[in-house]
């Protein structure tokens, strides 16, 4: 809660400054003309590491990763969590009703025991790899977007 705090207080410093040097230097031109940008800029960035730091979900699809979970909001969005680089990420996805079958069908296989990994594209991870199911089953989202199981084989991971 005291993060928090200081971060309301530090986005008011910077506005009450800002103001200040804006009405201060309102005849110099030149200064308003790279400084309102350069404040914008400023601004949306401290949106940006904000709606970062609260842990907000991020609008898109991933590229790759493993499957933690997901959460269907029905008429509107999809929340999916993927494992990328060890970090857990949060997506929000567009309602579809292929999505939302795509991803319980996932979410089962989970459910079993399995570990399902999403990739960008089925013949970039197609190489002649054992990653995909011998029965030949694979879910698919939004196009290009593949989960396969993975067979872990071990106990420490390999890249």
């Amino acid at each position: 809660m005291i993060m928090f705090g200081l971060l309301i207080f530090g986005l008011l410093l910077l506005t009450i400054i800002s103001l200040w040097l804006m009405i201060e230097r309102r005849k110099n031109y030149v200064f308003l003309f790279y400084f309102i940008p350069f404040y914008l800029l400023i601004t949306l960035s401290v949106y940006w590491t904000y709606t970062s730091i609260l842990g907000m979900s991020k609008i898109g699809y991933p590229t790759k990763g493993m499957y933690l979970s997901h959460y269907v909001d029905e008429p509107v969005w999809i929340y999916l969590w993927i494992l990328e680089n060890r970090v857990p990420v949060a997506y929000k996805i567009d309602y579809s009703k292929e999505g939302h079958d795509t991803l319980d069908g996932v979410r089962m296989e989970t459910e079993q025991g399995e570990y399902m990994m999403l990739s960008q594209s089925e013949l970039e991870e197609d190489n002649g790899n054992e990653d995909k199911d011998d029965k030949g089953t694979s879910y698919t989202l939004g196009g290009a977007l593949t989960f396969y199981k993975w067979k872990y084989h071990g106990t420490t991971f390999q890249k």
